[in-house]
């Protein structure tokens, strides 16, 4: 009964995330705004579809030189990946992300909780998706061990 309630807990976080993500960080499109000393300025953002569309609903900083956006995008034939994308202090980049479903990933929440430790949470195919990774992004594993969080890490 623990693991169902641990479950059922982090399903419910989950989904509050994304509709926190939802409403208070609503990113779409190919663009970005960046915080530089004189005010917000447009920065172009990388595309990892061309013809299909990307879409980005959450970011999050740790600094002015490490910042992730997540979200999806979709190709021509109709499968939408999830989409992390990292920003240096200079200009985005995609990042390679878990994406363990066939189809239907999206990402709708991202935590940067240091400069190398960043958690990132949505679904695929109907299930729960949690995305880690302890070196800036540079590897993002799927973090199946959804019965084991209580609460709050930090």
């Amino acid at each position: 009964m623990k693991g169902f309630i641990s479950s059922k807990l982090v399903q419910t976080l989950v989904a509050l995330v994304m509709i926190a993500a939802a409403i208070f960080v609503p990113l779409s499109g190919n663009i970005k705004h960046s915080f530089a000393d004189s005010g917000f300025s447009i920065q172009a953002s990388a595309n990892p579809s061309t013809t299909g569309d990307n879409f980005l609903q959450a970011v999050s900083s740790y600094d002015a030189n490490h910042a992730w956006a997540v979200g999806s995008y979709q190709n021509t034939d109709g499968s939408s990946h999830d989409l992390i994308q990292f920003w240096n202090g200079t200009s985005w980049s995609v990042q390679t992300s878990a994406n363990p479903g066939a189809n239907n990933n999206a990402l709708y929440g991202v935590k940067a909780l240091s400069a190398t430790d960043v958690w990132a949470v949505g679904s695929y195919d109907g299930n729960v998706l949690i995305e880690h990774s302890t070196d800036g992004g540079q590897t993002w594993i799927h973090d199946t061990d959804t019965n084991s969080y209580t609460g709050s890490r930090r």
